[in-house]
């Protein structure tokens, strides 16, 4: 939402900007891995060293890079002063990456008018073999119509993966784990992360009563590497147990939007200081994406 976009600009930023000036979004970063769980589709950046994480991976406020090896480490930061003197180190939210998705829509697109000319081909043949009716004439807007159209929510049955995901996700909120608010609910955050219509979610876990459990935080992220390493396989063997590259890819990037919007003002109320400059300008593209589709 706008006013807490703004309200993230004026309590964490490190370099506070009008969206008019937001810096573009530069060259893909999505290949490159966490220096915590050593998978890739990181969503932050530190300031002065370059390393990545995702926003599980990361400590707020973050007293230094949580690379050991990196010479802007945590104890290197603190250089033996007390904790509680030093500024948190200033992190980065990266912009979203359209370029998976936008692949994957073009080929969905294209396989969807490659199977509409074809169709219409296997109706001229019908027609001149004295088989078929009339073939009515094909214009423009037909063939921009052949087009493939993922639904808002997801419905339909449970993988395995994503029922080994949920469970995985319902853990950390409980324990405290994850970088969310306090008092958040914990039917709202799996029906936003996993994109699903909370009917759903209540047909799987009838006797859960996800509407009466919150969030109190503990860690406010998964402290063990070997935790978070075991949280970023879930998660990718999730996605890629989707079938449809346009549905995975799609979902992936909502699942990372949702990550990074929690994390935006989860700073603000933790005192880290966070630039957010390339995610906001990333956020203006993705309501202009909206914008057209709706025209």
């Amino acid at each position: 939402p706008q006013q807490q976009q703004q309200q993230v600009v004026g309590a964490a930023s490190l370099q506070p900007q009008q969206q008019a000036n937001a810096v573009p979004a530069g060259p893909s970063m999505s290949h490159i891995p966490c220096t915590r769980c050593g998978h890739p589709n990181c969503d932050l950046k530190v300031i002065g060293c370059s390393c990545l994480l995702h926003v599980r991976c990361a400590p707020v406020p973050l007293r230094g890079c949580p690379n050991p090896q990196c010479f802007n480490s945590c104890h290197a930061a603190s250089g033996g002063q007390a904790s509680g003197m030093i500024q948190s180190t200033p992190l980065e939210l990266l912009a979203m990456d359209f370029g998976e998705m936008d692949e994957a829509r073009r080929a969905a697109e294209l396989g969807a008018k490659a199977g509409w000319k074809k169709g219409r081909a296997r109706k001229k043949a019908k027609m001149n073999d004295g088989q078929g009716g009339v073939v009515a004439a094909a214009d423009d807007a037909s063939v921009e119509g052949a087009t493939i159209q993922t639904p808002e929510l997801r419905t339909g049955r449970w993988t395995n993966e994503e029922t080994a995901y949920c469970d995985k996700l319902i853990s950390k909120f409980m324990t405290g784990r994850l970088p969310l608010p306090e008092g958040a609910k914990l039917n709202e955050f799996l029906s936003q992360m996993l994109k699903s219509k909370q009917s759903r979610l209540t047909k799987k876990m009838k006797n859960a009563k996800l509407s009466t459990k919150t969030f109190k935080r503990t860690t406010g992220f998964l402290a063990d590497a070997m935790e978070a390493r075991d949280f970023s396989e879930s998660e990718d063997c999730f996605l890629q147990s989707i079938s449809n590259p346009l549905e995975r890819s799609e979902l992936k990037f909502h699942i990372q939007k949702q990550w990074r919007e929690t994390f935006s003002t989860y700073c603000v109320s933790h005192g880290q200081q966070l630039n957010v400059d390339a995610w906001l300008a990333s956020v203006e593209e993705m309501d202009r994406r909206g914008d057209r589709a709706k025209d």
